[in-house]
């Protein structure tokens, strides 16, 4: 008989543990230094001005302060993107010092799994790398990555997260583990409590592991077993969000608003059928591609590099060209704004790894005794040159540079401050940062106008106008100005403008007399 000897449970060498955790500092570093260029929340710019980042942040902080979602504070996106703001508002509630490490986190975890990606297929750890700072010139400098901060840049990590796992059983033509189907329900779930229409990639994964487990691999027992898994992993987001609105008393709002109102209010329920939001997804996807040219042929080419290999691969390619069309249809099925279209940015890494596999190809007639310095020399050259393009190219650069006096938020602000105690209300359009950078928090539950406007919305906002409820009130648009000149009782008493979205906006601040 055999004796089994057992493994002796050795610890990991200082070299071995470096091995591990390298990869990931790398990639913290990388989104780093893209975040502090490209994003508006880091320190080289005065304030992040974009109106839905502010809308998160007030709500955040609201929350953060004891206001219930939905119920008392209200916005039509998922809960879990407030959960995450209302621990950013606790933490940093003066600065977005907060949102700018989020930002970095949710990059740099973007930036790991994309790698471990072509990890599965390139075997060169600093072909590898050069490849991530490739994606990461190609994505943070976008005209999708639109300000900063928004829910599809969150969603990217848990995409290519879920994109990995699938291609990593794949690839080996093996059934995806439970541990796996658990972490991509999981991934799914964040998506889906986040802002559900960046869940379409997750619906296409799902009906490519169906027939991936019926016909490639012929075990349906298996399909079963990871449907739980998936299921399961559905869970304790769900759970966690559920508690909250009932431990609240909230539910019905938690379904009304989020539910309802944003499938029968948002876009109409006249425009929600199936031809209508596959025509707009291609109008919409059309639209992306022309704006965000640089990712978008990354993706386009990963795709195509998936035709040809069906007929080899077969399952490889399907487990990409069956979520990538589920992802626009979903995403972009409705209305559209520029950083919808950011979500496409998750597969990018499929174009970079046809790429580094013919730069693989052509490395291997290069010396093998090349030295590791060499390699590290071109990576940060590459580095460097792909941070000086993303310094030229962000649509966000106009404000490095620029200081807090600049800004009408601050000057507004000044202003405000003489009046101790005095409250603000954002009238007639979204939450322009008012709020931040005033210091002064809103009393009511429609405290600006969003894009879901409701009657009740529309009729909140004009009841608090027609009180007189508010001490100050910012407004923006002209017509929102020359309404705010038959209110009685208020008088204009600063106005200023910025250029924001490429076009200069006027805003205008009003004092109750």
């Amino acid at each position: 008989m055999n004796e089994v000897k057992n493994k002796p449970t050795t610890k990991l060498t200082r070299a071995e543990r470096w091995g591990k955790a390298w990869p990931l500092l790398f990639c913290l570093v990388t989104a780093a230094a893209f975040m502090t260029i490209c994003t508006k929340s880091s320190p080289l710019y005065p304030m992040n001005d974009w109106v839905d980042v502010n809308v998160y942040f007030t709500i955040g902080r609201k929350m953060a302060g004891g206001s219930v979602l939905y119920r008392d504070i209200f916005d039509h996106k998922g809960p879990l993107l407030y959960f995450i703001y209302a621990l950013i508002g606790w933490a940093s509630p003066r600065s977005y010092t907060g949102i700018y490490v989020m930002e970095i986190l949710c990059f740099s975890l973007f930036l790991y799994f994309s790698g471990k990606c072509a990890g599965v297929y390139l075997k060169n750890k600093g072909l590898i790398c050069g490849l991530l700072l490739l994606q990461a010139a190609a994505v943070a400098p976008s005209d999708a990555f639109l300000h900063g901060g928004s829910v599809e840049e969150m969603c990217l990590f848990p995409a290519a997260c879920a994109l990995y796992l699938t291609l990593r059983s794949v690839r080996k033509k093996e059934p995806i583990p439970g541990r796996d189907a658990f972490v991509i329900g999981l991934c799914a779930s964040a998506a889906f409590w986040i802002k559900y229409t960046l869940c379409g990639n997750y619906f296409g994964l799902v009906l490519f592991v169906a027939l991936y487990y019926l016909i490639g691999l012929r075990r349906p027992k298996d399909l079963l077993a990871d449907i739980g898994w998936f299921l399961l992993g559905l869970a304790p987001v769900t759970v966690v969000v559920l508690l909250y609105f009932a431990v609240h008393g909230a539910l019905g709002d938690l379904f009304q608003t989020y539910f309802y109102n944003n499938i029968f209010v948002y876009a109409g329920a006249e425009e929600k059928n199936l031809l209508t939001m596959a025509a707009n997804a291609w109008d919409h996807s059309v639209t992306t591609w022309r704006l965000n040219r640089g990712y978008m042929a990354l993706v386009l080419l990963g795709a195509l590099a998936a035709l040809p290999a069906l007929r080899r691969r077969p399952w490889e390619a399907l487990a990409v060209l069956l979520p990538l069309p589920a992802l626009g249809f979903f995403a972009l099925g409705n209305t559209f704004e520029r950083y919808y279209g950011l979500y496409y940015a998750a597969f990018s890494i499929l174009g970079l790894i046809v790429l580094g596999a013919l730069a693989q190809r052509a490395a291997e007639k290069l010396p093998r005794d090349l030295p590791k310095a060499a390699g590290i020399c071109l990576c940060g050259a590459l580095g460097a040159g792909m941070l000086y393009y993303a310094y030229r190219t962000s649509p966000n650069n106009y404000l490095i540079g620029c200081e807090k006096k600049d800004m009408p938020q601050y000057q507004f602000a000044e202003i405000i401050d003489q009046e101790p105690g005095a409250n603000l209300l954002n009238y007639g359009f979204l939450d322009g940062g008012f709020y931040f950078a005033s210091g002064v928090e809103p009393e009511w539950k429609y405290f600006f106008l969003p894009n879901l406007r409701s009657p009740e919305v529309v009729a909140e906002q004009n009841r608090y106008m027609r009180q007189q409820l508010a001490d100050f009130v910012v407004t923006q648009s002209e017509w929102n100005r020359e309404l705010m000149d038959t209110v009685p009782g208020y008088k204009m008493v600063a106005q200023a403008e910025i250029r924001y979205e490429g076009r200069q906006i006027p805003y205008y601040l009003y004092q109750r007399e």
